[in-house]
């Protein structure tokens, strides 16, 4: 994950991106993973609302029912979205 610190553990700074961290401060360092910005749902004004970074944004922009929830099971629920 973008912007993740996994501190001097051997193995698990790999699983970090390369930053201030790691990358200068140990030669054996070599960054293994596939690193993005994940998507985020908060709470904002009474209502769960999901936002995508850039790299994760449709080429169609989304309308705000497939954005913005009542509940967090209803945004969690992936299966009633996709098929519902």
């Amino acid at each position: 994950m973008e912007d993740s610190y996994h501190g001097d553990t051997l193995g698990t700074m790999h699983c970090s991106p390369a930053s201030v961290f790691n990358a200068k401060q140990t030669p054996w360092y070599t960054p293994k993973g596939l690193f993005f910005t994940p998507p985020t749902l908060a709470m904002r004004n009474g209502q769960w609302t999901l936002s995508l970074p850039e790299n994760l944004q449709p080429s169609t922009p989304l309308d705000a029912n497939h954005l913005n929830f009542t509940n967090r099971t209803a945004a969690l629920d992936v299966h009633q979205r996709r098929d519902g």
